[in-house]
């Protein structure tokens, strides 16, 4: 196959950043941005190329526990004024906990006219990288006496690196492993003869 030409009709940037507080919380924040690489006329203006359509931010703190205390939503840009009344709705997420069965409530709480669509959509790009950022907040807690892949227990299962019968489990996870014999290890089946 040829190479084709292909002509650029949307961006969708989403940068998700995590910090380390004073006071001991993780912050995260996403921030969705979608331009146009042309004019767009808008019921309420246009927009030059390259300006912003939509740019959404969500923010939110939470503790070693993965509870969030602090849950706060932006509307920057977007096609209507309106946008932004919804964003007050996003502290609503104050006092779950992020873990299994967090987006779906999330999402339930914050569906259709009780949400925004873009800022909805930061809410698993936050809660992966809670995850990813949580062994910051463990680091710290243990004073990095803890090592990173026992840190990483928690994830096991949840990856093809990571399944419970693979490679990486046997080798660094044994006590999780739940096949004592790696797949490539294994006898193969006996053929009928």
């Amino acid at each position: 196959m040829g190479a084709m030409t292909r002509r650029k009709v949307h961006e969708r940037t989403i940068l998700c950043e995590a910090f380390i507080r004073d006071d001991g919380l993780l912050e995260v924040e996403a921030t969705l941005q979608d331009t146009k690489p042309y004019t767009v006329h808008l019921t309420e203006g246009h927009l030059e190329a390259g300006q912003p359509l939509h740019q959404m931010r969500l923010r939110i703190a939470v503790d070693a526990d993965f509870m969030v205390h602090e849950a706060q939503a932006q509307t920057i840009h977007s096609p209507y004024r309106v946008c932004g009344g919804i964003t007050p709705s996003y502290g609503a997420l104050v006092g779950m906990r992020i873990g299994p069965g967090f987006l779906q409530e999330a999402r339930k709480m914050l569906r259709g006219p009780l949400g925004c669509t873009h800022i909805t959509e930061l809410l698993p790009v936050v809660a992966t990288t809670v995850f990813q950022a949580s062994s910051a907040l463990h680091a710290e807690a243990d004073e990095g006496n803890q090592p990173a892949h026992v840190r990483r227990a928690n994830a096991l299962g949840r990856c093809h690196a990571l399944r419970l019968d693979g490679e990486v489990v046997h080798r660094d996870f044994p006590d999780h492993a739940t096949d004592t014999t790696l797949p490539n290890q294994r006898s193969p089946a006996p053929t009928e003869t």
